[in-house]
């Protein structure tokens, strides 16, 4: 190991430390904004070993644009069915293996459905303080890492309701520590961005419907808001959303060719935006079609503040009027107001998914067909 990583380690420890000093109180419950000001300092020290760096985002680029020309070329017949978790074991002697389990964009055709705003693809908690502040005191919302539970789950798991698959499962009435320990497992391995198989359960919102499980979710998520949002890659975002420069129409325009390029490849961009009145609420969603209206152009996603309108033909979205004005449908108690926004984009970890999404399914697929054992 080198010098340099050993002090980073050791500077990291003594952090670490210096914050457990100072940290309030125990009767005091420890908030987002105390773990944003500490995974920031940890993040800074850690900056040259960190996954995020640029030849790490360098890598990430060149294989997107790899699996991006592997999309557009593509050649299908309808004789070749494409993978996926319905289709455990497909056919693949009389087609290709690139036919049957794309290294590219295409393999997460049957799987992007899973991301439109259904009850069976929801999860059974929303970003609300009724549902966090038993887990981890919420002030600055868990909208980001919620999306990417959402979307993690949405293109790795692959639901296995009759356990053809013959997973040994721990019997839950004998060995309920074990049972939960297990499915903890599967979870976290999904949120490594490693597709699972998780039998026992149908869909999203029948496994987060168990208590158990439900619990270990809404707990994960808060870990998985400290790798998502609490990022050096992250600044530039917080940066742009103080500033509050207003988005121009050229900028528009090339966000929703940007959006609409990514849903023609598969993908449920992740998307993030800022209201006018406050710099801190930025809010991260997935977006799942952009559609034409009488009133503009519609940004359509699911919004994971939930309530019923979730459950509608797009009930949420941020709104793009001919005079390029944006606006977003805020939560339910503001019943049928509108809110300005400023500045929207991508996510800085965004294309880094889709990457893992595709070499994750499309290894899984060569594993369970023939491909396998093709070089």
């Amino acid at each position: 190991m080198k010098v340099r990583t050993l002090l980073q380690i050791g500077l990291t420890l003594v952090v670490l430390n210096l914050t457990a000093v100072a940290r309030p109180a125990a009767a005091a419950p420890v908030n987002q904004d105390w773990i944003l000001m500490k995974g920031l300092l940890i993040r800074l020290l850690m900056l040259p070993v960190d996954p995020f760096t640029a030849f790490a985002r360098n890598e990430v680029g060149k294989r997107y644009e790899e699996f991006e020309k592997r999309s557009v070329e593509a050649t299908h017949t309808g004789d070749c069915e494409l993978w996926s978790d319905q289709s455990l074991k497909p056919e693949a002697g009389r087609c290709s293996c690139e036919q049957v389990c794309p290294e590219s964009f295409d393999i997460l055709a049957k799987f992007r459905p899973r991301m439109e705003p259904k009850n069976e693809n929801l999860l059974h908690f929303l970003n609300d303080e009724e549902d966090f502040d038993e887990i981890h005191p919420r002030t600055l919302g868990y909208c980001w890492a919620q999306t990417t539970v959402l979307r993690d789950f949405g293109y790795l798991a692959i639901f296995d309701a009759e356990n053809r698959f013959g997973a040994e499962i721990p019997n839950r009435e004998k060995q309920p520590k074990a049972w939960l320990k297990y499915y903890r497992g599967l979870i976290r391995q999904i949120l490594s961005h490693e597709a699972t198989v998780i039998p026992g359960f149908k869909n999203l919102w029948d496994f987060s419907s168990d208590e158990a499980i439900n619990r270990e979710l809404r707990s994960q998520t808060v870990k998985t808001w400290r790798k998502t949002a609490v990022r050096l890659e992250s600044l530039p975002l917080l940066m742009r959303s103080i500033n509050q420069n207003e988005m121009r129409p050229e900028e528009i325009r090339a966000f929703l060719v940007q959006v609409r390029h990514a849903l023609s490849l598969n993908q449920t961009p992740k998307i993030w935006f800022t209201h006018e009145e406050d710099w801190k609420s930025i809010h991260v969603v997935p977006v799942y079609e952009v559609r034409e209206t009488s009133e503009g152009t519609r940004v359509c996603f699911v919004d994971n503040h939930g309530y019923e309108e979730v459950h509608t033909d797009c009930g949420r979205s941020v709104l793009i009027r001919p005079d390029g004005s944006l606006y977003y449908k805020d939560w339910d108690f503001f019943k049928d107001r509108y809110r300005t926004i400023r500045v929207m984009g991508f996510t800085p970890e965004d294309r880094y998914e889709n990457v893992r999404y595709v070499e994750q399914l499309s290894g899984v697929c060569r594993k369970q067909t023939q491909c396998a054992n093709i070089k």
